[in-house]
């Protein structure tokens, strides 16, 4: 029996030892909720395309016109942990092409600390060549980045990579996902 409790005193000392720093480095993590409240949408005319017909008079209703449409949302980010996040970094969706403007631009440097928000503007910018009656329709859908999953890159105090990726549904309701590894 004493060498029971000898051997099992020892394990439960070198576990004490060995599961904390395992623990601050995998498990301890910031978890960073991400989300976009619209603000507004606007459109740009760019001209005339040149798909229109140029042998004849065009009904200005009918003509093709190049638009830039803007999309303008409050960017927030949540950190709803008891562990701060540092060197966030928004990873924009492969083949997007939609620009995205934040302001003021994300500091890798400053870290987000527990229980604590951060508010960025995000200005979502497409390009479409389309009559005008038909670029009202778009101002009225989502932009492409929001119609694929986005991720936010962060890590914890030891440098270990957390992300979230945020899914954009309906322009309504957002989901948050937190993992390891980027998933799209």
């Amino acid at each position: 029996m004493p060498i029971f409790s000898t051997v099992f005193s020892g394990l439960k000392g070198f576990l004490g030892l060995l599961i904390p720093p395992i623990k601050k480095k995998y498990f301890d993590q910031p978890k960073v909720h991400l989300e976009l409240k619209s603000i507004g949408v606007g459109k740009i005319p760019l001209g005339l395309s040149r798909k229109n017909r140029t042998d004849t008079i065009i009904n200005e209703f009918d003509a093709i016109r190049h638009f830039r449409i803007e999309w303008n949302y409050a960017l927030t980010f949540y950190n709803n942990s008891e562990y701060s996040a540092y060197n966030l970094k928004l990873i924009e969706p492969v083949g997007n092409s939609t620009l995205i403007a934040i302001q003021p631009s994300i500091n890798p440097l400053a870290p987000l600390i527990p229980n604590s928000n951060t508010q960025y503007s995000a200005t979502f910018f497409q390009n479409f060549e389309v009559k005008a009656q038909d670029s009202v329709k778009l101002m009225n859908d989502l932009p492409n980045v929001l119609k694929r999953p986005m991720t936010l890159e962060y890590t914890n105090v030891k440098g270990t990579k957390f992300y979230t990726t945020f899914n954009f549904h309906d322009g309504i309701k957002a989901e948050n996902i937190f993992s390891r590894k980027i998933s799209h």
